[in-house]
This record gives structure tokens, sequence and C-alpha cells, in this order.
């Protein structure tokens, strides 16, 4: 009997797609550092509405952050846009889509970028220095699939 691999190669491209995100973030994973607070800010509408307490919710496209295997109840394509404002020029966006796979599941993608204005910079001794911006990014990818009723 021939192994047919054709189904396997499929599995590899989120897998390559994952570790091709984090290797940019892997210098600031150490204990200590603080660089992606911003990945737990709440997205969207209802999330927020709910405190963040979003985990046990199924039928939503923001499932991609709080809870993955709840892409599974999705049954067709949907997506999320988010633009936030905050003072002193500080900017969030988020987008995220899923799509149904039929019977084996539904997959999503999210990016969610923050990101500021000018800020004047400062040496030690209080002189002023060139204006710097400052950003940080994040992808993720999910998958999830309704495996009982």
């Amino acid at each position: 009997m021939m192994f047919n691999f054709s189904k396997i190669k499929y599995l590899y491209i989120p897998v390559f797609i994952i570790i091709f995100l984090s290797l940019p973030e892997l210098p600031y994973c150490a204990p200590g550092n603080s660089s992606a607070e911003f990945i737990l800010l709440d997205i969207g509408a209802r999330p927020s509405g709910m405190g963040g307490a979003f985990t046990a919710v199924d039928d939503d496209i923001n499932a991609i952050s709080y809870n993955p295997a709840g892409l599974g109840a999705i049954k067709d394509k949907r997506v999320s846009f988010m633009h936030n404002e905050w003072i002193e020029g500080i900017g969030y966006e988020y987008a995220g889509i899923g799509c149904s796979l039929g019977n084996y599941g539904t997959a999503g993608l999210e990016i969610k970028y923050m990101h500021t204005d000018k800020i004047q910079g400062r040496s030690l001794n209080g002189k002023v220095t060139n204006p710097f911006t400052s950003s940080n990014f994040a992808g993720a990818v999910s998958y999830g699939k309704k495996v009982t009723e």
C-alpha cells in the first residue's frame, strides 16, 4: 500500500507560516520583557462588551484571539476589522478572516498592529534628540474543527 503524501503537505503550510511569523519576535520572548503586551487588548465590539470573557463563544470570527477551537462552528466566510485611536497618537488596527473548509473545519488568520505618531526624543541629560515612532505587529494562523455535537 502506498502512502499519499499530497494530504500531508497541506499540514506543513500552516506550521511553516507560524514559524516564519514567530522568528522576528523570538528575541523579545525573554522573561521580564513586555514588548508584546498589545496582543492582550480586546478586539471587536462583542468581546470588548463581554469584558474579554469570550472563550466559550464559538460562532464568532473573533474567536481566533480568544479560543481558536471555536472557529469549528463557523460554516461560512467571516471577516472582522477594527480601528482604534487613543490619546497621544496611539493607534491600534486589527483584521481577522475565517473561511470554512467544509468537513475539514475552519481556518483563520489575524493581524494586529499598534503604532504611534512621532515622539520627541530626549537624551539622558534631557536634551532634545531626533523624533521617533514605535510600532508592534503580530499575526496568527488558527484552525478549529467541530469534532462532536
